[in-house]
């Protein structure tokens, strides 16, 4: 059997009711079973905070434990409302690398180093030489640095990302693969996607909003829906959102999806990454 990962407890949790939803901290049921609870002895946790904060909220098991591909396509698209065919591409393109199959498997297992996981990530250390399996507890200075390179220091932008993803792959040993370079840029392209609610507020502070196209301004002036600071995104994600879901892998309390991050947003957000690297690349 695989070894367990090394998880957070808190002291005197009483541990996870087997059935009904209910969280043992925090006693919500019913209307909410997805109601935080932290990780407890025993759970298995992976270096992804997405997984783990979907596990301490319930959308997949909360041990982390018999987990299945159907569990992660659904999960995705309940909990951050992510597009049916982006779940679907994420997880079984996911298991693919990991070599799973179409069983049963742990979060942990995600953290098997060469698979899925992979060096030069953004806030977690690099796996050692001889090591089977990467860390998943973060670096709190790997942390600072990524906040750091945000020029406005009020959200990270994809070009914000493109510095840090620079920053970390010049000190990658050996560098990242095609492969492993797309899914560090699409892992963020997600989030930043997920998380831009619109923000009046953040806009007036100086902060764009997401660029629509020609053909998505053509198509809202034709079905009559209007442009404005209280429904557009914005153009990147509030860093103190961001932080509080890497440090704690819970959703932030002032957070909810907003709208469906499909798999083109996804594959545009990315472009804008990969460019930007590029650009400063040849600097």
């Amino acid at each position: 059997s695989l070894p367990l990962a090394p998880t957070p407890v808190m002291a005197d949790v009483p541990a996870h009711t087997p059935a009904g939803g209910k969280c043992p901290v925090t006693g919500a049921s019913g209307a909410n079973p997805h109601a935080y609870c932290p990780p407890q002895q025993g759970d298995s946790r992976a270096p992804c905070p997405a997984m783990n904060s979907m596990a301490n909220h319930g959308y997949l098991p909360r041990d982390g434990k018999c987990v299945n591909a159907s569990m992660i396509v659904s999960a995705l698209q309940k909990c951050f409302k992510l597009s049916k065919p982006l779940a679907w591409f994420l997880t079984h393109g996911a298991l693919t690398l990991l070599d799973q199959g179409s069983g049963n498997f742990e979060l942990h297992d995600l953290a098997r180093h060469n698979k899925i996981e992979h060096n030069g990530s953004l806030y977690h250390d690099d796996a050692g030489e001889r090591d089977e399996y990467a860390p998943i507890t973060f670096d709190e200075g790997l942390l600072d640095l990524v906040f750091e390179d945000s020029a406005k220091g009020i959200v990270m932008t994809p070009e914000d990302v493109a510095q840090v993803r620079v920053r970390r792959e010049a000190t990658s040993n050996p560098p990242l693969g095609f492969i492993h370079a797309e899914l560090a840029r699409g892992e963020i392209a997600i989030v930043l996607n997920m998380f831009n609610n619109p923000s009046p507020k953040l806009h007036e502070e100086g902060v764009p909003l997401l660029h629509r196209s020609a053909v998505s301004r053509l198509f809202r002036r034709l079905v009559g829906k209007k442009d404005s600071s209280e429904t557009r995104q914005l153009d990147g994600a509030p860093i103190e959102r961001m932080r509080y879901w890497f440090q704690h892998e819970r959703l932030p309390e002032d957070w909810k999806p907003y709208h469906t991050t499909t798999l083109m947003e996804t594959v545009v957000t990315v472009s804008r990454i990969r460019s930007e690297m590029h650009r400063l690349e040849r600097l």
